[in-house]
């Protein structure tokens, strides 16, 4: 269970920030296209924190110029990569 949660959040965040450089070219965050938050939404507090983070996708995608097909293998090597953060078991 742990695992299939750890992907889905990885998943999510990633997706938002390439929707939020596709949508806001990584100046807000695009969570839906009804629900944008600006830098003035981003300054409440118990937010600052958790935006400025998530912000840091969408801005290195910018800054690559990441096109959809590299978007894509990079989500595909995402998904490969979080089977490696399973803890072992010891018997």
């Amino acid at each position: 269970m742990t695992f299939l949660q750890c992907s889905w959040l990885f998943l999510m965040s990633f997706g938002l920030g390439w929707r939020s450089y596709q949508q806001c070219n990584g100046s807000m965050l695009c969570f839906a296209p009804d629900l944008v938050i600006n830098e003035e939404r981003m300054k409440l507090p118990y937010m600052s924190d958790q935006c400025e983070q998530m912000l840091k996708i969408s801005n290195e995608f910018v800054q690559l110029q990441v096109s959809h097909d590299e978007y894509l293998c990079m989500k595909v090597l995402l998904l490969l990569s979080t089977g490696g953060s399973q803890p072992s078991r010891i018997i």
